[in-house]
């Protein structure tokens, strides 16, 4: 069965929403999430609301684990305001939901949930010697994994059968090689930084052995004033209009 794969939704709930839509309408039933489910933006709550009525099978990322007490390190100021406001708007319940989501998750002996990199939960797996490391250590550690997904860097993703494929400013379907091992950025549902505002993850279908990076607009505009109405800053609000 084909399945979904989100990450870096970081609480924007019409982002969110829209994504869940086109997953509905595709009729994909099953959903990996890669980390960051709150931080920057204004619905904490509600993002973690549905990812727990939708049972996705979750991970943490940076931001969910600032949330819960991790220190924070060479952190923008915006970064620790928006930390702040989720903490005082979850509940203890939605908190101890954070807490107890692992660093990664290993799914049917197939399947790899990373949020920064193999390596290092918190690196950004972006330059081409960090790609090379990770690569190798899936191949040597990883020997039976076909295809890790990882987040955090915000940038969709396919590397694999030696090309790095990051061209997605649209929709596109990347045909994989079953005999060879793929590392896979489904991009960022809630603040993509690729200079395209629209929401993106990705379907993986072992049947065609294919996946598939989708972009879907949503209204922007909604969770920029979210952000504003929140206190938390017209730079984070704003970048939610370019993609940056």
């Amino acid at each position: 069965m084909a399945f979904a794969v989100l990450g870096d939704i970081h609480s924007n709930i019409a982002a969110l929403n829209a994504v869940l839509d086109k997953i509905d309408e595709l009729r994909v039933g099953t959903i990996f999430f890669v980390g960051d489910l709150v931080g920057y933006n204004a619905s904490p709550a509600e993002c973690i609301d549905v990812c727990r009525e939708h049972n996705f099978a979750a991970i943490s990322g940076n931001h969910d684990r600032y949330t819960t007490g991790q220190e924070m390190r060479d952190v923008r100021e915006t970064t620790i305001e928006a930390v702040e406001y989720t903490q005082r708007t979850i509940s203890e319940d939605q908190t101890e939901f954070l807490r107890q989501l692992p660093d990664r998750r290993m799914i049917d002996e197939r399947y790899l949930l990373v949020h920064g990199s193999i390596l290092d939960r918190d690196a950004y797996l972006l330059s081409a010697e960090v790609i090379s490391q990770n690569v190798r250590a899936l191949r040597k550690d990883y020997e039976g994994i076909e295809l890790c997904f990882f987040g955090h860097s915000h940038f969709p993703a396919v590397i694999g059968n030696g090309k790095v494929d990051m061209r997605f400013q649209d929709t596109r379907n990347v045909k994989l090689d079953p005999l060879k091992q793929y590392m896979v950025n489904p991009g960022s549902v809630g603040q993509p930084r690729d200079g395209v505002p629209s929401a993106s993850f990705a379907v993986f279908d072992p049947k065609a052995y294919a996946v598939n990076i989708i972009r879907v607009p949503y209204d922007a505009h909604d969770s920029y004033q979210r952000v504003l109405d929140a206190g938390l800053g017209r730079t984070l609000a704003e970048r939610l209009l370019i993609g940056r």
